[in-house]
């Protein structure tokens, strides 16, 4: 069961609650718990919930951020799935993003093809009384390829479009929060992103390695995400994981992570 938090469903898939715990080397600390449930065996609903420390890159602001996430999918079929999430994350009296996602999945030959139109809308909160509203809108869409039962490829690209109001959100503030308006903005309007992808699976093993680019719409910065990934099932019930990684930043530093799982299955 490592790989069984793919989007891509076996016959048959077990309920389970997955919890997440993580830290860098900045000492951000990360928590998520999250669980999915079936109500019928064509139908299942999600739900999570995150907690998530970390100092804003560029101004040197803490945001302490809750996520909150519902979803549901459709199987129509065991190579068609249809669904629709919505999250809440953000730190209440600084920053904030509603996220709505549909997405369609469809299985064709050894791959697996998934695009999920999206639709946001960030809230900046200023000490001037000065808040507002970004929307954005963006498409995302990867493929995964299966060369057979023991590898697989992924390849990935979202595009992110966003609204006029930024510029008038950044005249309106005072001078000096500037700063700490565009650090935030920048934590969260990516223009574009790029993930490449290998999978290997081996008995109830999952190894993965993922790469991604991620440029920000403020001004074309880029960060870079190495991942490396492994998952192994304890008994029939458990899968226990590791994430290691690491973050070429856009000012030229470096963080590390590293993250540990557990999911339970029933």
């Amino acid at each position: 069961m490592a790989d069984d938090l793919s989007i891509t469903p076996t016959f048959y898939i077990p309920n389970l609650v997955n919890i997440d715990y993580g830290i860098d080397s900045e000492e951000s600390r990360d928590f998520f718990i999250f669980t999915n449930l079936a109500i019928t065996p064509q139908h299942r609903i999600s739900a999570g919930y995150g907690q998530h420390d970390e100092i804003v890159r560029g101004s040197l602001e803490e945001l302490d951020t809750n996520t909150y996430v519902l979803g549901y999918v459709y199987y129509s079929s065991t190579n068609f799935r249809l669904g629709a999430d919505f999250e809440h994350w953000g730190d209440e009296n600084k920053l904030t993003t509603d996220t709505f996602s549909l997405f369609i999945s469809l299985d064709i030959s050894d791959f697996v093809l998934t695009v999920s139109p999206q639709y946001r809308q960030i809230e900046i909160f200023t000490e001037s009384n000065c808040s507002g509203n970004l929307d954005n809108s963006a498409l995302a869409m990867d493929a995964k390829y299966f060369l057979n039962r023991n590898w697989a490829f992924t390849a990935g690209y979202a595009t992110f479009d966003y609204s006029d109001d930024r510029d008038d959100l950044l005249g309106c503030v005072a001078p000096e929060e500037i700063p700490f308006l565009v650090a935030r903005l920048k934590s969260v309007a990516d223009d574009n992103q790029v993930l490449l992808g290998v999978n290997f699976y081996f008995n109830t093993e999952t190894y993965s390695l993922d790469w991604a680019r991620i440029e920000s719409s403020i001004d074309g910065d880029m960060t870079y995400v190495t991942t490396a990934y492994a998952a192994t099932d304890v008994f029939d019930d458990w899968t226990l994981a590791l994430t290691l990684g690491t973050q070429e930043n856009y000012d030229d530093t470096t963080t590390n992570f590293i993250k540990g799982s557990v999911t339970y299955y029933w």
